[in-house]
């Protein structure tokens, strides 16, 4: 699929995710107004501690998203027209990015420091120990990977005919696999398997979902911040996928109500898919 196709879907995703975020929100507003349910009861997340300031500034967050993927990026050229130069070029490029989204994050806990919230109090960092945390993440994952293939299956069958409209690579794997550099492979592996699953659930299961879910529900929450992270990503091919790996980790992340868990199964996912892609390339 062409890099223009794939920024228009893109783009529709955006826009249907923000027709959503309007239409379900209002619609919220006015069931409260008319003394409705309060379906966002805090649960296992906490979110009653944000209001309309952090509803603000999740937007601000949203309009960088769209921005961003208005903007798009070069696709990743193959390796019969790149050497290794043009290889070490795109992973250094993957890694900016990287660093871009933990920036963000890192904006949005100082954010929340001056805004008097606590992180470690909102995200739920101490109600579970690292090595627990990291135990049902392994056990979750192995759910949510099955899933992920399941609806992947399903929606190509009864949705696509079959035929997988975009079957490309998404940056990240053809940038690693087109690295010849041992260096730059393991800069890669350490930003997929640990900086971004932090970056990544702190901005969208931490806060996004978190705000969202103080002025909707936690079905609302899941499924809205999980179609962003999946537009995002930039990749028509991969945003069932993504999105269904996003419901998994917003739906642990609820049962728990520590961060910790979706940023163990996050890791873990990126993990298996850079040991998987080794294999392969030495098989």
């Amino acid at each position: 699929m062409s890099e223009a196709a794939t920024l228009e879907i893109i783009r529709d995703l955006f826009g249907i995710a923000a027709v959503a975020l309007v239409i379900g929100l209002g619609l919220y507003a006015f069931i409260r107004a008319g003394g409705g349910p309060q379906w966002n009861c805090d649960g296992n997340v906490l979110s009653r501690p944000y209001d309309w300031s952090d509803g603000i500034a999740a937007l601000l967050l949203l309009a960088i998203f769209i921005s961003s993927s208005n903007a798009g990026s070069s696709p990743p050229e193959t390796t019969e027209h790149t050497g290794a130069l043009g290889g070490e070029n795109s992973a250094a490029s993957l890694l900016i990015g990287m660093v871009f989204m933990l920036a963000i994050a890192l904006a949005i806990l100082a954010y929340m420091r001056i805004r008097g919230q606590e992180p470690g109090e909102m995200f739920g960092i101490r109600l579970l120990p690292p090595l627990r945390a990291a135990l049902f993440g392994a056990a979750s994952l192995a759910l949510v990977y099955g899933a992920m293939l399941g609806v992947r299956f399903l929606v190509q069958e009864f949705v696509f005919h079959g035929n997988w409209p975009d079957n490309s690579t998404q940056e990240p794997i053809e940038v690693y696999k087109t690295s010849g550099g041992i260096f730059f492979k393991l800069m890669l592996g350490l930003a997929a398997v640990v900086v971004a699953p932090i970056a990544e659930e702190t901005i969208f299961r931490g806060f996004l979902y978190g705000v969202t879910k103080r002025f909707s529900d936690r079905w609302f929450a899941a499924i809205f911040t999980s179609l962003v992270f999946a537009c995002v990503h930039n990749h028509v091919g991969s945003a069932v996928p993504l999105f269904t790996l996003a419901m998994g980790l917003s739906i642990a992340y609820e049962i728990t109500g520590c961060l910790l868990v979706p940023i163990a199964m996050h890791s873990l996912f990126n993990a298996f898919n850079l040991v998987l892609l080794t294999f392969v390339q030495q098989s």
